[in-house]
């Protein structure tokens, strides 16, 4: 399956606390209704940004709006490293014959899936972090190398 993801700036988040939330972003730069989609709740140090909670929805605007409402979720992003928080959000292009909730499930598993190997620590759907380790091993003798330098795990 192709899949082709379009990403917008990322979106600043800003205190909700006047709405009695956590976090809220500037409503207009949301995408229109029913358009399908990956949002990435993220921080970002420097230029580098780091995920922490990846999902998707038929309707971005709607399943974004409900997550501002999801308290493990924001408690979650709101106990994270420092880094200025952002929404990055990429609209799918569906190609004649897919089925979106399909591709949509791909797209998010193919991203999850990066950003896990990439060693990042993702807040699951319940708002836990679901630990990755890293373990780097060093070989002192060179025809004994049963296992690559460094390994990736992820515990669930």
């Amino acid at each position: 399956m192709e899949i082709e993801m379009k990403w917008r700036k990322p979106i600043p988040l800003r205190s909700g606390a006047r709405q009695g939330m956590i976090y809220t972003c500037e409503e207009s730069l949301l995408p229109k209704p029913n358009k399908a989609g990956i949002y990435v709740f993220a921080r970002m140090v420097h230029e580098y940004v780091i995920p922490l909670y990846i999902g998707q929805g038929g309707d971005l605007k709607q399943r974004i709006q409900q997550q501002f409402n999801n308290l493990k979720l924001m408690k979650g992003i709101e106990k994270a490293p420092p880094g200025k928080r952002r929404l990055m959000i990429a609209r799918v292009k569906l190609r004649p014959g897919q089925n979106q909730d399909s591709v949509l499930k791909v797209a998010e598993k193919a991203c999850i899936e990066s950003a896990l190997s990439q060693g990042f620590e993702l807040l699951n759907k319940q708002g836990v972090k679901e630990k990755v380790h890293s373990i780097v091993s060093h070989y002192r003798y060179a025809n004994f190398r049963p296992f690559p330098k460094v390994m990736k795990l992820k515990e669930k």
